[in-house]
């Protein structure tokens, strides 16, 4: 039975953290009309097909696993450069030994979740965002030249890859007509290259709302989990308005359906100064997220 998992986590950072109710929310009614004539990637839960790391301490898929381990999406929301804290929660996840079958992002995170689709190893997708990092850090984020550098390391990795022919399915919604759509059929370059334009109406970043998870379902997966690591105050070390505005909005609009650590922030939005300071800040929560990952997909998997 297909779930979607609802939850809303604040974590303070010397304290305990704990799960509460998610706020209601009403969605409305997102069309996929341009899905049916295009070739759909499915997750086939019968079939023995492996996608990332084998689980930690189990040898390799047996026809019984394939056909009880729940599929599991992750959503990785925007964070702008604490997205490198998303490289913590794919380690804890390996941890944990929780397999993702699906992964989703918009924005400059959806680098990281293409990252992941593409390597399934958070000590390969470290590597790749530390270098990109240093390429970045001295630009204005989501202006022309950091655009072009992100798209070229973009072009380098995965070429004319498309989102459907990576190790895990890989989806970046976009905007058109009002409406929330995925396509993945696009080159994995030519998707993440609208998402982090702001100037284009295909972006989600410029949208008003992010209300997608449950269309994720349409792919085969059991249970979706989202999490976001913007901090309990945003700040960027270059004053913007603009995009101050985009992520409290985002922030604001996903509060009851995300993991959202409560985190004192130790850098800015737009520069981290130590990244390893920021990590270590990141892991307890991201400990906490990947234990509910994991309690979460065995309660499925129990119920099946």
């Amino acid at each position: 039975m297909n779930k979607l998992i609802w939850f809303s986590v604040y974590f303070s950072l010397f304290g305990c953290s704990q799960f509460t109710a998610p706020k209601d929310t009403s969605y409305s009614v997102v069309e996929f009309d341009e899905l049916e004539s295009k070739e759909i990637v499915q997750i086939e839960k019968e079939s023995n097909v492996d996608y990332g790391p084998p689980l930690v301490g189990e040898s390799d898929s047996t026809e019984t696993d394939s056909k009880t381990r729940p599929v599991l999406a992750i959503d990785f929301l925007p964070s702008l450069y604490f997205s490198i804290g998303y490289v913590s929660t794919i380690k804890e996840l390996e941890k944990q030994g929780v397999q993702v079958d699906i992964v989703s992002s918009f924005g400059f995170s959806s680098v990281v979740a293409a990252l992941y689709a593409k390597y399934g190893s958070a000590n390969m997708i470290e590597w790749k965002m530390f270098e990109l990092y240093q390429e970045l850090e001295n630009l204005k984020p989501y202006g022309s030249e950091w655009k072009k550098k992100v798209v070229s390391f973009m072009a380098k990795e995965f070429k004319s890859l498309r989102l459907n022919q990576l190790n895990k399915v890989l989806i970046v919604p976009y905007v058109s007509n009002g409406q929330i759509k995925f396509d993945l059929n696009q080159k994995v370059v030519s998707a993440v290259a609208k998402t982090i334009d702001l100037s284009s109406k295909t972006s989600l970043m410029g949208f008003n709302r992010y209300d997608y998870l449950n269309k994720i379902e349409s792919f085969g997966a059991d249970d979706v989990l989202r999490i976001g690591l913007l901090p309990k105050v945003i700040s960027f070390k270059r004053p913007d308005g603009f995009m101050l505005g985009i992520f409290t909005r985002i922030k604001s609009a996903t509060d009851g359906d995300a993991f959202s650590p409560n985190l004192n922030s130790i850098g800015h939005l737009d520069y981290l100064e130590n990244i390893s300071d920021y990590l270590n800040l990141v892991k307890e929560a991201n400990e906490e997220f990947s234990k509910y990952a994991s309690k979460t997909i065995k309660e499925e998997a129990g119920n099946n």
